[in-house]
């Protein structure tokens, strides 16, 4: 703060707010010490709410986008099962569609195998797409996912990776994980 202070003196910070919701802050910075006026206070209020309209805006435009993308997608999909197209190659393009929609580096698409209470890989897709073969169900966060019937988040897997929590994995699925 005080290498700021030696470069801007004097500064404003207005609210972003939208519905009554705190969703960030305006910062003005000036590079002499000034004292404020109603008008300076107003000014940045009606800059902070446009601005607020502006990022609320912004992110409706990408959920937009985002649904449009994933719905053509999906479409796409369901006209290469009605066409006929194999399993493996439908299996493929919900992997890629499913990269390209959501933003993810790796998808993997697995099936469950109850007797063996195991995974196995269906589809993957990705710039480092390391072939996985079949690892226990049980422990793991797609075991989650589908106990609980809903998305299951690590936030951070190499912290997994180092409580060793899948050391009952086999030793090429540790690899994998480990990267």
């Amino acid at each position: 703060i005080t290498e700021l202070a030696a470069h801007y003196p004097a500064i404003m910070v207005a609210p972003l707010v939208l519905g009554g919701q705190a969703m960030g802050l305006v910062g003005l910075f000036y590079s002499e010490r000034r004292n404020f006026t109603n008008e300076d206070l107003n000014a940045a209020l009606a800059l902070s709410h446009h601005v607020s309209l502006s990022v609320h805006t912004a992110e409706l435009q990408a959920g937009t986008v985002r649904r449009r993308a994933m719905a053509e997608a999906l479409r796409d999909i369901m006209s290469a099962i009605s066409g006929g197209a194999p399993q493996q190659e439908v299996l493929q393009q919900i992997v890629d569609a499913a990269r390209a929609v959501l933003g993810a580096g790796e998808v993997i698409l697995l099936r469950l195998d109850e007797v063996a209470d195991e995974f196995a890989v269906l589809a993957m897709a990705g710039e480092y797409a390391v072939p996985v073969p079949a690892f226990p169900a049980r422990g793991s966060s797609a075991a989650r996912a589908l106990a609980l019937g809903q998305p299951d988040v690590v936030q951070d897997l190499t912290a997994v990776v180092r409580e060793d929590r899948y050391a009952n994995f086999p030793p090429s699925v540790q690899e994998a994980l480990a990267g």
